[in-house]
């Protein structure tokens, strides 16, 4: 019974190894099979691929760069846009400051010299004083 069982695995195991040798029979014929050489249209249709590949790959990263030369361009002139207004902000509150009446008043008084008058003449014209008078040549506005 002994030898049976050690037949048995030798057996299996010769069959393995025929198996393994068929394999490697069949590996080496696919691979001496496959060495042919690449026709030249073949290679051109295949370089004009890759270079058409290429192309499209170096015109998708020239847009990413222009595309963020153009972010940080909006970006530096919407800061500047921000620093100009507080600018103009700071400047209209200077005016408004120096235009204040209260201000013109005490400068007119103290360094000018002048005087605060107590009425201010007004002239009256009522519609039916006004005449319309003609023009040279005698026509009519």
């Amino acid at each position: 019974m002994r030898q049976g069982r050690n037949s048995y695995y030798r057996s299996r195991s010769s069959r393995a190894g025929s198996r393994l040798q068929r394999f490697l029979r069949r590996l080496k014929n696919s691979l001496r099979t496959r060495h042919k050489s690449i026709s030249p249209r073949s290679f051109l249709i295949g370089f004009l691929i890759l270079i058409l590949v290429g192309t499209l790959c170096g015109q998708v990263i020239w847009r990413q760069i222009r595309l963020s030369r153009v972010r940080y361009q909006i970006s530096r002139l919407e800061k500047e846009n921000l620093d100009l207004r507080m600018q103009v902000h700071g400047e209209e509150v200077a005016v408004s400051r120096l235009e204040r009446l209260d201000r013109i008043r005490r400068i007119a008084m103290n360094q000018l010299g002048m005087t605060a008058g107590d009425t201010i003449p007004v002239l009256e014209v009522s519609s039916s004083q006004w005449a319309v008078l003609p023009r040279e040549g005698g026509q009519k506005p």
